[in-house]
């Protein structure tokens, strides 16, 4: 057979350039074994490489159409799925006024409003009760702490899970409320 690939290398000592295989084709074993399929001539060689590259493009192309639309499948059918049955595991009743505002705390939530702050076991089970009043109540969470304070006005309150930690007055408004863990 012809030496078509020898596989010497082209390296020419810059260690960073990829490295290229030597094509050659002993043209006079060619030319005098016409029939041999083995031997093959440039212009075969050219025309095999680039069908197996389009080949390979083609598969290529391929795989990533039925992948993007197999995402586009499961996307839709995710975001069109309806619901038709719910199951009630747990339900409070409340008692609170429009102006309540509820937020996750400890192992259950808050309930706090312009007249009091309420903390309440996931159970619907309250722990602790705190009336006050304030035109704009902010709350701050850390860890297991929780404070209260009257943006622009002049009070806040501490708490944690067992109850009030603290209670500040000031004399300047206050702008802006943060706790720490312990509830200072």
């Amino acid at each position: 057979m012809a030496d078509i690939i020898s596989g010497k290398s082209r390296f020419n000592g810059d260690r960073n350039a990829p490295v290229k295989k030597v094509i050659s084709i002993n043209r006079e074993m060619a030319a005098s074994t016409e029939d041999n399929e083995d031997v093959l001539d440039e212009a075969t060689v050219k025309r095999k490489i680039r069908r197996h590259k389009s080949r390979v493009a083609v598969v290529v192309t391929i795989i990533i159409v039925v992948i993007l639309a197999a995402v586009y499948i499961v996307s839709r059918v995710i975001d069109n799925y309806d619901y038709s049955s719910y199951e009630i595991t747990n339900s409070v009743n409340r008692e609170d006024i429009e102006s309540s505002k509820y937020i996750a705390f400890a192992d259950g939530y808050v309930r706090y409003s312009n007249d009091g702050i309420s903390y309440y076991k996931n159970s619907g089970k309250v722990i602790w009760n705190q009336t006050y009043s304030m035109q704009n109540p902010k709350v701050s969470i850390c860890g297991n702490s929780i404070a209260v304070a009257d943006i622009n006005g002049s009070s806040a309150y501490s708490f944690n899970t067992s109850g009030q930690v603290g209670k500040a007055d000031t004399s300047m408004p206050i702008l802006q409320i943060e706790v720490s863990d312990s509830g200072k």
